[in-house]
């Protein structure tokens, strides 16, 4: 899955969706804690897309053993572009993968 693949998960849908100003946060709950268990493996391959920002940093693992019992959620923003408020195509996206990992 590529960058631009990340567009075309409109046919999942996300499990909350945020308003703030011109800002649509959609959530999407990839994985329970403590489960090994993925919703599905398109949005595990879109945490991997996401993560592989990570890469720039050096060999970082996308998936590692933290993941077997994390909560993992993925978030994308979709706002409009300053100035742009009248062209409706005019719009950016941003992804973010965050992972919640149990203390015990």
């Amino acid at each position: 899955m590529e960058l631009k693949e990340l567009k075309n998960l409109t046919d999942i849908k996300p499990d909350k969706i945020y308003e703030i100003d011109s800002a649509v946060f959609s959530i999407f709950k990839v994985k329970d804690l403590n489960s090994s268990n993925w919703a599905s493996e398109t949005l595990k391959n879109a945490v991997l897309v996401v993560r592989s920002s990570y890469l720039r940093y050096g060999d970082v693992q996308l998936i590692d053993d933290y993941d077997e019992k994390s909560q993992i959620y993925l978030c994308r923003v979709k706002f409009i572009l300053s100035g742009s408020e009248n062209l409706p195509d005019s719009f950016a996206e941003e992804w973010f993968s965050v992972r919640f990992v149990s203390g015990n």
